[in-house]
């Protein structure tokens, strides 16, 4: 027997169960625009961010931001993985909600899937700008005071942060990252947490969920069992215990 897919009444059996989950979503603020909030980049790999491209083209301007259509627009090597995908860009706040049927499916698209390649665009622009900086050896700047002695470094902040002990720390993560995680996600949160921790009066907020990112890594590595985990679940943990108690000294804003 043949099956025929119906996809206006699927549209329609599954809009008002998602219009609520939208509705939900907007006024918890639960997006994660994290682009836009204090210079933090969402990450995406070359595979999720080729799939966003293929969701936006086939995209039709509509209040409820829905959009759906087959597989096929999608590289053939993606279908095997097409849910691990649409999982990724909900995770990270791209997608509010999708559904899957045989070879077709729907989305929900948020504001920050429509921004995503602009801002990333400018992010990087930023980013490649402050490394192509001045080196921190010959300059004085955001409150911290270098002292250089052949070839050690030591640095302390005014607001408190011992930034020695703290690249330390963060350089224990890097070198404890299993294989089988997002090495460069990872990489960059740590860059960004390394930047608000030498600002004299870094954003609290910001700080809480670059640490709840690690530490979500840090216990999907333990639950997986992955060759490494316990190393890097103690170096998030250490750096986690470092931080906390810092947040009074810095004066951070909420």
């Amino acid at each position: 027997m043949k099956l025929k897919f119906d996809a206006k009444k699927f549209e329609r059996d599954l809009n008002n169960h998602v219009k609520k989950q939208i509705d939900k979503i907007v006024q918890q603020k639960q997006y994660v625009n994290t682009i836009k909030r204090d210079g933090q980049m969402i990450s995406l790999n070359t595979t999720e961010e080729q799939a966003l491209k293929a969701v936006l083209s086939v995209y039709q301007n509509n209040e409820s931001h829905y959009v759906g259509g087959s597989d096929d627009i999608f590289p053939k090597y993606m279908h095997v993985s097409l849910k691990d995908i649409f999982d990724k860009l909900k995770d990270v706040g791209l997608v509010a909600n999708y559904k899957q049927l045989m070879n077709q499916w729907v989305a929900w698209l948020t504001p920050d899937a429509f921004d995503y390649f602009t801002d990333k665009e400018k992010y990087m622009e930023d980013k490649n700008a402050r490394e192509s900086g001045p080196s921190h050896n010959n300059i004085i700047a955001n409150n911290i005071i270098i002292a250089t002695d052949n070839a050690t470094v030591t640095a302390t902040q005014n607001n408190g942060v011992d930034i020695s002990q703290l690249k330390t720390l963060i350089e224990a993560i890097r070198l404890s990252i299993p294989k089988d995680l997002p090495k460069e996600d990872i990489e960059e949160r740590l860059e960004h947490l390394e930047e608000l921790m030498i600002q004299p009066t870094p954003k609290k907020f910001v700080i809480n969920d670059l640490l709840s990112n690690l530490k979500t890594a840090a216990e999907s590595a333990e639950l997986k069992a992955l060759v490494g985990a316990t190393n890097f679940v103690v170096a998030v943990t250490n750096l986690v215990q470092f931080i906390k108690p810092l947040f009074k000294a810095m004066g951070c804003e909420q």
